[in-house]
């Protein structure tokens, strides 16, 4: 891995990558909040990378190691021996920075629905300080007979909903056609949390997606390390803009409701990569008296940069909304939580 000299110019970058890809390699920019890193990709067998350290703007090189050297803390110059992570940016018409020292709030409902519900949910989660809507049009569900919803319908309509409220916007990915569909539309897309760390989709999404990418851990997980190896798949195939979001895990437990939220997994992900890291409340509860609880212990923890939070509209009733009623806010308990969350998190995360 090079790290570049935080004064060098767009030639010295791509003279250190063209003499990468002159021995075979791969050339991927990672973009740190200072310093700019090459991380070669390939078989290195034979290839004395060493010799490039003296090339022009190269401030230094490391040989690395590991499962995942790319998005590595250890990897990084700028973020190791630190609790720091590398900041990405959603959206370009109202750009909002996750990783920069400010909590970021993104909110929604699970699935899009209508336009009217959605803007009524959008403008509230926006008054109460959210900056990223989020909605599902295409939801992966646990039985075959339930709504999917209907791609093209929602997907204009959350990304209608967002031009007028201001807001960027995000939706789950399901697979590679997904994938370019939602290209040209979306300011980020998630990756859901029934997947395999070997999952095709990770490769697809990190050669194809044009915006930042957020993953879920696989709710079945045991090892924190197939997590950022998902991650790291993505980063290898190109796409280095990466979050990841913890939304619990199922555990020994029969019902996605029953879950477990294990905060040793947020501050193990934290410590060996520089993802910013946001927390699902909905999900990892699963009912809405839990959430405050989950929202407030999360914002203390290290690495954590944001919330992923369900609303629903203030009447709501059961009947009204196709999945996820039983873990989401409404609009009057959503306010005064997130407002709370952001002065707490000011506090835990001060600078000393």
């Amino acid at each position: 891995m090079f790290t570049m000299e935080s004064n060098a110019g767009k030639e010295e970058i791509a003279g250190l990558c063209n003499a990468i890809k002159q021995m075979g390699l791969q050339a991927r920019r990672v973009n740190g909040e200072h310093y700019i890193t090459i991380h070669p990709i390939g078989d290195e067998e034979g290839v004395n990378l060493e010799n490039l350290a003296s090339m022009p703007g190269v401030k230094s090189f490391k040989a690395v190691q590991g499962r995942y050297k790319i998005i590595a803390r250890e990897n990084h110059e700028e973020y190791a021996g630190n609790q720091n992570v590398m900041p990405i940016t959603i959206g370009s018409e109202n750009p909002v920075t996750l990783g920069n020292g400010e909590l970021i709030i993104i909110a929604g409902p699970c699935a899009v629905q209508t336009y009217d519900q959605t803007y009524e949910v959008a403008m509230a989660a926006k008054e109460a300080g959210a900056q990223i809507l989020r909605g599902g049009t295409l939801k992966p569900r646990s039985s075959a007979h339930s709504n999917m919803g209907a791609l093209e319908e929602r997907t204009e309509i959350l990304i209608q909903v967002g031009k007028d409220v201001g807001m960027p916007v995000m939706t789950e990915v399901l697979d590679q056609d997904h994938v370019s569909y939602l290209n040209d539309k979306v300011d980020a897309m998630w990756t859901g949390a029934r997947r395999a760390v070997s999952d095709p989709l990770y490769r697809h999404v990190g050669s194809k997606s044009k915006v930042p990418v957020l993953i879920k851990n696989n709710i079945y997980f045991t090892n924190v390390g197939d997590w950022l190896a998902s991650a790291e798949y993505v980063a290898k195939e190109g796409n280095t803009d990466i979050a990841l979001i913890y939304r619990g895990e199922l555990g020994e437990a029969s019902s996605n409701r029953d879950g477990k939220f294990n905060s040793k997994a947020i501050l193990f992900a934290n410590k060996e990569s520089v993802c910013p890291i946001i927390v699902d409340p909905s999900h990892s509860a699963g009912r809405t008296w839990m959430v405050e609880s989950l929202i407030y212990s999360s914002v203390a923890l290290p690495g954590v940069k944001g919330l992923m939070i369900e609303v629903i509209p203030e009447g709501a009733e059961p009947g009204d909304i196709e999945t996820d009623y039983q873990q989401a806010l409404r609009p009057s308990e959503f306010g005064p939580i997130v407002q709370r969350a952001k002065e707490m998190y000011a506090v835990v995360h001060a600078e000393k």
